[in-house]
């Protein structure tokens, strides 16, 4: 009787044990389903807020472009050395611009969650053409 007592509980044990360890694996399946979700939840949060912040700089550069054609008309109405020091800044300008153009494609194709470095660099690098663009209009008396 003491045997089967002991059988009795070892048996019960082991069943307790695999049911224990189904469960664990299936909570394990369960957790790892549920970080899946989670990431690919937060990799599609950061591709909407990546494709917010390439839109933006976009309309902050078009709007430059539409003001960049009146300050090419004052530049060519311009006469001597004040000329040709607008036109060297006006240059250097397009330059800049085209190359941030050039980083902002790069980065709409970026798929790494790396995208957020290049976001500061962009935005920082805007920032300092608009203020050149600023001071070029101030040296032409423009708005």
């Amino acid at each position: 009787m003491k045997r089967l007592i002991i059988y009795s509980v070892v048996i019960f044990v082991s069943v307790g044990l695999v049911g224990c360890s189904e469960k664990s694996d299936n909570n394990m399946q369960q957790g790892q389903e549920e970080v899946e979700e989670t990431v690919q939840s937060a990799q599609k949060e950061m591709n909407v807020e990546k494709e917010k912040f390439v839109n933006s700089i976009d309309e902050e550069l078009s709007e430059m472009e539409e003001e960049m054609d009146q300050v090419k008309q004052k530049i060519d109405e311009a006469t001597g050395e004040t000329k040709s020091e607008l036109q060297e800044k006006w240059e250097n300008l397009k330059d800049e611009k085209e190359e941030l153009e050039n980083d902002l494609e790069e980065l709409r194709a970026n798929t790494d969650d790396n995208w957020e470095e290049l976001e500061a660099d962009i935005q920082d690098r805007l920032d300092s053409i608009e203020d050149s663009f600023d001071d070029l209009k101030s040296d032409l008396d423009i708005n």
